[in-house]
């Protein structure tokens, strides 16, 4: 499965088919989160979640395998340090990799929407 990580990532045939509604999370605390199933011609059992916390001045949206967990994401407002020790800053993307999983991330250079803005980011 990990082999096939590359492929799912770069098959520009995904589509999220349902419109996104933001409601309120779970566990009653100020975030807004949605969930929306992610198809694909292949079939990955895919999903992305996304969470926007206004009082935090936090988002994140990810893209999940649901047999992997996250293989790509975004964050921002959240700091973040790579496992070999270099800070890459509030807003970065993170790739699954087998060597670190999804735990190191690069600073994204396409991004121009604020984080008050989740919608446009």
């Amino acid at each position: 499965m990990f082999s096939l990580l590359p492929s799912i990532l770069e098959d520009e045939d995904k589509l999220i088919r349902a419109d996104i509604s933001w409601s309120e999370d779970d566990d009653h605390s100020s975030a807004l989160e949605f969930r929306a199933d992610v198809e694909s011609s292949e079939g990955w059992p895919l999903f992305v979640k996304g969470r926007y916390n206004r009082r935090a001045g936090t988002l994140t949206f990810a893209l999940i395998l649901k047999t992997v967990g996250r293989i790509y994401g975004l964050d921002m407002g959240k700091d973040h340090h790579n496992p070999q020790c270099h800070r890459v800053g509030d807003t970065h993307k993170r790739r699954w990799s087998e060597r670190y999983r999804d735990t190191e991330a690069y600073a994204p250079e396409d991004l121009t929407a604020p984080l008050s803005e989740p919608v446009l980011v």
